[in-house]
């Protein structure tokens, strides 16, 4: 079954049981056990969904907060990251300075 999670079906095709998305209407159907036909235009395109359709929300809510939480973890390492680079670059600019400085004096 992980095989056709998020496959793409043409309409007048069988497919196996799920639930399924018109990518032209935005459409689900739901397919029995023994799976069926996908019924529509001849040019529709439906795309298996791996979980059920009431899910989707919450599933799209959870991911929203696990990218607000997790954000600063990536987000201040990187940040500092950047801060040192170019602060290490600006020291040793001082350095070659300080050294010609010497050099010529």
């Amino acid at each position: 079954m992980g095989d056709t999670v998020m496959k793409r079906y043409r309409s007048g095709t069988w497919a196996p049981r799920g639930y399924y998305l018109c990518r032209d209407s935005w459409e689900i159907r739901a397919l029995p056990r023994i799976g069926g036909i996908l019924k529509g235009a001849q040019e529709s395109i439906y795309i298996r969904l791996p979980i059920h359709p009431i899910l989707m929300p919450f599933l799209g809510a959870f991911l929203g907060g696990l990218f607000v939480v997790l954000v600063p973890f990536v987000a201040i390492p990187i940040l500092l990251w950047l801060l040192g680079t170019k602060a290490w670059k600006r020291l040793l600019a001082i350095m070659a300075h300080l050294e010609e400085r010497r050099r010529g004096a």
